[in-house]
């Protein structure tokens, strides 16, 4: 096969990787507070709840989300189980939004949306208006994404690898295979049918080995948590030992959570904890899907001081909010939001946020502080700040991670 092919398919799936990325952080900015308002009050009747379960999983893309937020409103008595019903069954009409524009061939239109979406970001002075237009933006990336890789496989029909690979696909286990592996590698179930429909456009796939992929997509989307390499030594720092109680105390969307449980496996309990219900639900969508029956989440400011937890943890994680320099590449526009006034704000919050949730730990115990940011303010200065005010003493963790740094 042709490695320019190759390439346009990845730049292209990253195009719209990313232009999905968009869209959902640019949505949560516009009305990720209103979402749950939105799911709770207009449920009145089976009919409104599916149209409301289509809506809001189509705007977060995921149905997970969705679902575990209407159980948490059954578990409050504010919606009936009819009502939770038929909102999962609208969530689960919304998760195929992203394939069904995909099937409208809507690339050609790719530059005028993203024109639109970037005319409206430089001239609007309304942050409102100007976060719409980011969403339009991402719209407009994810749709040059879908056109550069149509491009590039309408290349592969005359291919004699591609058609062989499709050929041999004929067993329906490998198909399912094939679509669990794909969807646990990219992490969303939409982009791997988004990708079925291409190639089904293109004539490279049928509707009889189709099936069974996206059987496969709904199987793999819990195999796997990706996370940075640095992210996952913050759990491997920890070093949980079978039997111990962990308290994660910022830890949405529940990734090293789920590390700590993992190393803990059925011998081991950890309790995961955010400030806001909306943080809670990305976690228990994590949790769910993994299967994971060892974690437990609970609504908690990190600000405020928790009796019941005093000396409770033998490992707390403090994985505090910061000002992300360390993921530039991920995020760019970081680099346009932080200031060192910033920054010096994001340290003394981390500071009060130490002094309060120390006192969780148990004697011996060991607190884990770890940040996304490559400043010293949030991380040298205050780690020594917390070892010259608390009773705690630095750890060399080149130990704990056996020479992985």
């Amino acid at each position: 096969m042709n490695p320019a092919i190759i390439l346009s398919m990845a730049g292209g799936l990253g195009l719209f990787l990313y232009g999905m990325r968009i869209m959902s952080d640019s949505i949560e900015k516009v009305a990720g507070a209103k979402l749950r308002g939105i799911l709770e009050r207009l449920t009145t009747n089976r009919f409104t709840g599916i149209l409301v379960g289509i809506f809001f999983t189509a705007v977060i893309q995921s149905s997970s989300a969705c679902t575990v937020m209407v159980v948490s409103f059954v578990n409050s008595g504010l919606m009936t189980l009819t009502q939770a019903a038929g909102v999962i069954f609208g969530a689960n009409i919304g998760t195929t939004v992203t394939a069904l524009l995909v099937s409208f061939k809507l690339e050609k239109a790719a530059p005028v949306i993203l024109l639109v979406g970037v005319l409206i970001v430089m001239f609007c002075k309304k942050q409102k208006v100007s976060r719409w237009g980011e969403v339009i933006i991402g719209f407009g990336v994810l749709f040059m994404g879908l056109s550069t890789m149509s491009g590039a496989m309408a290349g592969m029909k005359d291919s004699p690898a591609v058609i062989h690979m499709f050929a041999s696909l004929q067993t329906p286990i490998l198909a399912v295979l094939l679509g669990a592996l794909l969807t646990a590698v990219i992490q969303s179930s939409s982009v791997t049918v988004s990708i079925m429909v291409l190639l089904a456009n293109q004539g490279l796939m049928g509707m009889d080995i189709g099936m069974f992929i996206i059987l496969g997509c709904n199987i793999g989307a819990g195999w796997i948590q990706v996370q940075d390499l640095s992210s996952s030594f913050v759990a491997l720092a920890a070093a949980p030992r079978k039997g111990q109680y962990c308290v994660d105390v910022c830890a949405a969307p529940g990734g090293k959570s789920l590390h700590m449980a993992d190393l803990l496996g059925d011998q081991g309990f950890v309790e995961a904890r955010d400030i806001s219900q909306n943080k809670i639900a990305l976690i228990e969508d994590n949790i769910r899907r993994h299967g994971v029956s060892n974690i437990r989440t609970r609504v908690m400011d990190a600000l405020e001081f928790d009796q019941e937890s005093s000396e409770k943890a033998d490992i707390l994680l403090a994985d505090l909010p910061c000002s992300g320099l360390g993921i530039l590449g991920r995020k760019p526009d970081i680099k346009y939001r932080v200031s060192p006034e910033s920054i010096s704000e994001l340290a003394e919050l981390q500071r009060k946020i130490l002094s309060v949730v120390w006192r969780y730990v148990k004697p011996q115990g060991t607190l884990v502080y770890s940040t996304c940011t490559i400043s010293r303010k949030e991380n040298e200065e205050n780690a020594a700040w917390f070892a010259e005010e608390y009773p705690f003493e630095p750890v060399n963790i080149e130990q704990r991670l056996g020479g992985k740094l």
